[in-house]
């Protein structure tokens, strides 16, 4: 049996509107304010790390890297949408052997600078 885990995510049975671009969900309050990277002793909804004895042994370094990384960008950068094109976030996909957004994000991004 296969699973796919892309399919899991898009559930129209466990997540309200699967297919909309709505990260509110995972704030608390939200539908999913108990979904996490790490598997649980409830349902499972997502598996981003993987689950049972197939589960990423380096989930926690990833994690924090990914943390790291994101606090990096935002503290270097002035983050704005773009100044012409921008019509909201487009997450149709496209099939293909990775997964990808057909409308990529795009934001304009002007390096901060230190005030003396």
């Amino acid at each position: 049996m296969q699973v796919s885990v892309g399919a899991i995510g898009r559930y129209s049975k466990t997540w309200t509107d699967p297919d909309e671009f709505r990260p509110e969900r995972f704030l608390p309050g939200g539908e999913a304010e108990d979904v996490g990277p790490f598997p649980g002793p409830k349902e499972i909804r997502m598996m981003p790390f993987g689950t049972g004895h197939r589960f990423c042994p380096g989930v926690g370094l990833a994690m924090m890297n990914i943390k790291c990384f994101l606090a990096a960008l935002v503290h270097e950068f002035h983050w704005k949408p773009p100044t012409e094109g921008c019509a909201g976030v487009d997450v149709t996909e496209l099939n293909t052997f990775v997964k990808g957004m057909k409308t990529p994000l795009s934001v304009r991004l002007t390096r901060r600078t230190l005030s003396s």
